[in-house]
C-alpha cells in the first residue's frame, strides 16, 4: 500500500504516464479532485500550462462520478455503507476505493449499489454515480466564458493571509459557521471542489475558507469568491477590520441563484416552522436548532436539490403556511 500521495505520483512517472514533457494528467488529477489552489505554488519558470486551458481527457466520466460520490458521502452515510459492507475506513474515498475494489462500482453490480442508495435514501449518492450531481466541467476548466477577479488587484502573500484571518475572525464573532457551510456546499455537487464530508468537519471558519483557497477557488489574484461569501451573509462590516480592504461592489458570479435562495430560506426560517419542517422530514429539531444547520440536513436528504424534489417540498410549505419560507425560495 503506498502511504503518501508523492508514492503515487511516482507510480505514474514509472509507467511512463508523467514525464518531464507533459504532467498533464498530474494538472487533470488536481482539478478532478478539487485541488487546483497547487496552482499557485507553481514557478513560472516551469512554463507549465495554465489549469484552466488544460481539459479533461485521461481521467474517464466513469472515474470522476466516483469522485464525485466520495465528495457527496456524508460522515453519517459513510458509517452506515461500512457497516452494511463490512469495510472499515476513516474517510469516504477510502470506503470508495474498497467498494471499487470489492466490484460494487461496475457493471450490473454498480446498478444494484444504486439501488441499495435509494432504499437507504442516500439521493445525494445516488445522483454523484448517476452523473447528476456535477456539471460536465469540473471547476478550472476552460468554458470560454472566464470570469475576471473585479475587487482589487494581487495580494501578497502576507496580505492574502491576513485578509483570511480578518474575515475569519469577524465571521466567528458576528457571523453564522452553518451559513457557510450551507454557502460553500455550491462547490461540493456543481464542482469536484470541496468534499461535503470536509464540510462537515471544519471547526471554524477559517478552516471554511481554507478549503475553498485549498481548491483554487480562492487565491491572492481572485479573492472574488470570499467578498461574494461575506456579502450574501450580511458581513460587509468586515472592510472596517481589514487593512488593505477590497472593493465589496462586486456582482455575484460564484454563486447560483438556487444557493443564495437558500442563504434566503434560512434567514427567513422562523421557530415554529423550523419544528414543523424537522417532523416533516424525520429529523431532530428544537427549538435552539440553527436554521442553516437543518438546511444543511435537507440538502444531504436530497430534499433541496433544484427540479421535482425541491418543488414538492415549496408544496409542503405552503400547505403548512409557510409564506416567508416559500417567498425565499421562489423569489429573489
Amino acid at each position: 500500500m503506498r502511504k503518501n500521495a508523492f508514492d503515487l505520483i511516482r507510480m505514474l512517472i514509472a509507467n511512463g504516464m508523467i514525464h518531464r514533457t507533459n504532467i498533464r494528467i498530474l494538472i487533470e488529477v488536481f482539478k478532478v479532485c478539487g485541488r487546483g489552489g497547487v496552482e499557485s505554488v507553481i514557478k513560472p519558470e516551469w512554463n507549465l500550462p495554465k489549469f484552466e486551458d488544460v481539459p479533461i481527457t485521461n481521467i474517464s466520466d466513469h472515474r470522476r462520478k466516483l469522485i464525485q460520490f466520495g465528495n457527496t458521502v456524508t460522515n453519517e452515510n459513510m458509517r452506515v455503507l461500512g457497516q452494511l459492507y463490512n469495510i472499515r475506513e476513516r474517510d469516504p474515498y477510502s470506503l470508495t476505493l474498497q467498494l471499487d475494489i470489492m466490484g460494487y462500482l461496475t457493471g450490473d453490480k454498480m446498478n444494484e449499489f444504486i439501488e441499495k442508495l435509494k432504499d437507504l435514501k442516500m439521493f445525494n449518492e445516488v445522483d454523484a454515480l448517476k452523473g447528476h450531481g456535477a456539471t460536465g466541467v469540473a471547476h478550472g476548466e476552460a468554458t470560454g466564458t472566464p470570469n475576471e477577479p473585479t475587487s482589487m488587484t494581487e495580494l501578497t502573500e502576507d496580505e492574502f493571509n491576513e485578509l483570511l484571518t480578518d474575515v475569519s475572525l469577524w465571521w466567528k464573532k458576528h457571523g453564522n459557521i452553518n451559513m457557510l457551510r450551507v454557502l460553500l456546499s455550491e462547490f461540493t455537487r456543481h464542482h469536484n471542489s470541496i468534499a461535503l464530508h470536509t464540510l462537515e468537519e471544519a471547526k471554524t471558519p477559517y478552516d471554511l475558507i481554507r478549503l475553498l483557497n485549498a481548491s483554487g477557488l480562492l487565491k491572492p489574484t481572485d479573492i472574488d469568491i470570499l467578498v461574494e461569501a461575506t456579502n450574501l451573509c450580511g458581513l460587509q462590516g468586515v472592510r472596517e477590520a481589514i487593512v488593505k480592504s477590497p472593493n465589496f461592489d462586486v456582482p455575484y458570479k460564484n454563486f447560483s441563484d438556487h444557493r443564495r435562495k437558500l442563504i434566503a430560506l434560512g434567514q427567513q426560517m422562523n421557530t415554529d416552522n423550523k419544528l414543523i419542517i424537522g417532523q416533516l422530514k424525520d429529523i431532530s429539531v428544537n427549538d435552539d436548532t440553527d436554521p442553516f444547520w437543518l438546511i444543511l440536513k435537507l440538502e444531504m436528504k436530497g430534499t433541496l436539490a433544484e427540479g421535482e424534489k425541491i418543488e414538492k417540498f415549496i408544496e409542503q410549505m405552503t400547505r403548512y403556511g409557510m409564506t416567508k419560507e416559500v417567498e425565499a425560495l421562489t423569489k429573489l
